[in-house]
């Protein structure tokens, strides 16, 4: 999880608890209120989601399901969050094949990639910690002037309060109400205007600073601090940071009233406001009594109400902890259709499971799964998606697929695309079942990785594509090629490498190539500000280089926006960043009727193309690249389950006929393709791992 999703998951939790100390504050043990407090610090500093059918987002999801649709149709399309365009095809190659000048710096690269909100939250990271850090070290200066205090009733109150850590007191005339610093050396200091004379006032003093030593509570606030400052930017993690400060206070208090005996409530309450006059600041990395007038008004009312703890209300706090946890710091559950274990009917033995990603980030894949489904039935093919943020919800990912090993007639598992966390999660399900078939599609982890976890792996040659685009261009009659990118996008190194592959072709195809800066759509400008930006800059380009000239942007939000001001500007648009009839050119063409039919939207591009005098300017892949990927990695599948196929190592004529089936049936006419093995840079092939390229079609 990111610092982002991580703080606003903790900020349900915030406000569970400032509820829950508003209705109990007096009622529970007031330690509970310090465990409710550690759930959202766990919570806050813990990147990794922990899933639970009682999690409060499971709740909600069921609540925003029973609302009806109310949705509407967007006028550009809203991509995925951050599809890259490219699958990680190993740097070995990337490298052989980029001719040029050669990568970035990796480290000028990184930074370069780092969006300006990254700079602003660690420059409050850091602002935050200097003013927390700045006085304690000026303080601690202070501290280390003390002098041990040497008065009977202390070194009689030291002997009877024996800790395995060293306990001193000291005395300075350099604090104005008493305090305890050190975690393992602590060491409590007095001002030496206190009243020495006056031995119940000194015990309660002492007490109090003892049992902060004992509960560790300068450790928890460091921890507290460090949190805070992480999560700078979130009001209610500053609210937290007061009310966890004042629970500590108020669980110090409680036990001093519980060893002095309740006779004793009314003398330490005096005592408070006795030193409550002398504060004069707030020691944020020490203890002290130093507070707010309503905090000591709070601490004083929860003396006086402070009740003997019961077992009823140990049960009750154990059970509102418990239950606090359960609902408000777990994330969603994934949802794994029940099927029964047995078949029958069908062309193939066992089921299929099917994951994608939710339609809002990929719909042809999501469409493609749902085909397969449709084709061999529910009972034969599962489909699941990822968590809508998979970066963030990795152990959602482990327990889907831990899940699926429980189904015991599940033979083939396909996964598209098999994003960042697939490994790890493919690896609890190879825990138990070495008997699946996996597809991965569109790898997006380390090539070293996936090929020693994947059956067969399928996925666009993107490193090819960057010498077809050129050809395709030049093609088309471009004599200009704008490639759009942004900084985010360049300082990853196969797109960064497919550019430079790009930047070569056209100085050998005598092309002029100009590289063209977007706003990223992550960025402040969001995805309406890239959009607009399209819509505004193609005319310029278009009005100095002529209409000539072929656009290619790397970001899928920007695809609409892009084919629209090409047809407008009667430029040149030789694909998508993802290649397919579907994307981007329906929405940007105002096709709205069967948009589920490929034929339907490719004699609709065709007829618009033609009307607009784009004929042979507007271009693609015939068939989605992706859906095409599921089908066949699902049919070659099935083969494999028929024992048509090899049981180890990929019938490469079987896999071809697959596509070809999948394309004719999408097409009605054979298409050319290109399918290539892996090639590590020293020569070592992995035939498991397909590279494919398609011939376009022309528009």
């Amino acid at each position: 999880m990111n610092i982002l999703s991580m703080s606003l998951s903790a900020s349900f939790i915030i406000l569970a608890v400032i509820v829950i100390r508003k209705l109990f504050i007096h009622e529970l043990p007031k330690r509970a209120f310090l465990l409710l407090w550690a759930i959202v610090i766990i919570r806050l500093l813990l990147p990794v989601a922990i899933p639970s059918r009682f999690s409060i987002w499971n709740i909600m999801d069921s609540f925003t399901a029973s609302l009806p649709d109310r949705r509407a149709t967007p006028v550009l399309m809203a991509p995925p969050p951050e599809p890259l365009g490219v699958s990680p095809i190993a740097a070995e190659r990337v490298i052989a094949e980029t001719t040029t000048a050669g990568p970035a710096p990796a480290a000028s690269r990184f930074i370069s990639g780092l969006s300006p909100l990254f700079y602003l939250w660690l420059a409050g990271f850091c602002i935050s910690a200097a003013c927390f850090m700045l006085p304690h070290l000026r303080r601690r200066k202070d501290y280390k002037t003390a002098i041990k205090a040497d008065h009977a009733y202390i070194n009689s109150w030291l002997g009877s309060h024996a800790l395995r850590r060293k306990l001193s007191v000291s005395i300075s005339d350099k604090v104005d109400v008493p305090l305890t610093y050190g975690i393992w050396k602590p060491v409590i200091i007095l001002p030496r205007t206190g009243d020495f004379k006056d031995e119940t006032r000194l015990s309660h003093i002492l007490s109090h600073e003892y049992f902060h030593i004992r509960h560790f509570d300068i450790l928890w606030k460091w921890i507290i601090v460090i949190t805070l400052c992480l999560h700078w930017f979130n009001p209610l993690v500053w609210l937290m940071y007061v009310l966890v400060n004042r629970d500590i206070e108020i669980s110090c208090d409680a036990a001093v009233v519980r060893n002095c005996g309740d006779n004793s409530k009314s003398a330490y309450a005096m005592t408070l406001i006795g030193l409550e006059e002398n504060r004069s600041e707030f020691l944020s990395l020490s203890t002290n009594f130093s507070f707010s007038k309503n905090a000591i008004e709070e601490r004083i009312v929860s003396i006086m109400k402070n009740k003997k703890v019961s077992f009823a209300t140990v049960l009750a706090a154990f059970v509102l902890i418990s239950g606090t946890g359960m609902v408000f710091a777990t994330s969603r559950t994934p949802v794994i259709p029940v099927l029964g274990e047995s078949w029958s009917g069908g062309s193939f033995p066992g089921k299929i499971a099917v994951i994608t990603n939710v339609p809002t980030q990929s719909e042809e894949e999501f469409r493609a799964a749902e085909n397969l489904k449709e084709k061999y039935g529910s009972d034969k093919v599962i489909h699941i998606t990822w968590p809508n943020n998979f970066m963030s919800e990795q152990e959602q990912m482990i327990s889907m697929l831990a899940s699926l090993a429980t189904i015991n007639d599940l033979k083939v598992l396909v996964i598209n695309q098999a994003v960042i966390g697939t490994n790890i999660a493919v690896d609890k399900l190879r825990e138990t079942r070495n008997d699946v078939f996996i597809v991965y599609c569109g790898a997006q982890e380390a090539t070293s990785e996936i090929i020693t976890r994947a059956d067969l792996i399928m996925t666009s040659d993107d490193m090819g594509v960057g010498t077809a685009i050129v050809k395709q261009a030049k093609k088309q009659g471009a004599r200009v090629f704008v490639h759009y990118s942004f900084a985010r996008h360049l300082s990853n190194e196969l797109i960064y490498s497919r550019r430079e592959i790009i930047r070569r072709e056209c100085a050998r195809e005598g092309i002029q190539y100009v590289e063209a800066t977007a706003p990223d759509p992550l960025s402040e400008a969001g995805i309406s500000g890239a959009q607009q930006f399209i819509l505004e800059d193609v005319p310029k380009m278009v009005a100095r280089y002529g209409e000539n000239t072929a656009f290619f942007n790397t970001n899928c939000s920007m695809q609409i926006p892009l084919i629209r001001a090409v047809v407008d500007q009667h430029a040149i648009y030789p694909q998508p960043c993802c290649p397919s009839p579907f994307h981007g050119f329906p929405a940007a063409l105002s096709i709205s009727d069967g948009v589920d039919d490929i034929s339907h939207i490719v004699a609709e591009t065709r007829r618009i193309a033609a009307s607009k005098n784009m004929s042979g300017r507007l271009s693609t892949w015939p068939v989605p690249s992706s859906m095409m990927q599921t089908a066949a990695g699902a049919e070659y599948a099935i083969r494999w389950l028929r024992g048509e196929t090899p049981r180890n190592g990929i019938d490469n004529k079987i896999l071809e006929d697959c596509i070809n089936s999948y394309i004719m049936d999408v097409t009605g006419s054979p298409l050319g393709i290109t399918m290539d093995s892996y090639r590590e840079q020293g020569g070592k092939v992995f035939d498991h791992y397909k590279l494919i390229l398609m011939d376009y079609l022309d528009y």
